[in-house]
């Protein structure tokens, strides 16, 4: 993830379907105090380099991090 000069923010995400779809979720209602006013999604194929690491694109590797607004 990263934050765009426009005041977006874009990232990519690769995991298992109901991972992603999980993670998605929780982009998509934001941190407290932020506005998400709009999730655009792109699905694209995951490449053999990206796949390693990953048992074949399985969503191993996957890790989702949650951080309160306490800063940690």
């Amino acid at each position: 993830m990263q934050n765009l000069p426009n005041g977006k923010v874009e990232g990519e995400a690769q995991g298992g379907e109901s991972e992603v779809e999980g993670f998605l979720k929780d982009l998509d209602r934001g941190p407290p105090g932020a506005q998400v006013v709009r999730l655009d999604r792109t699905e694209r194929e995951v490449l053999p380099v990206e796949a390693e690491g990953q048992g074949g694109g399985g969503g191993g590797g996957f890790v989702k991090r949650r951080y309160s607004d306490k800063g940690t």
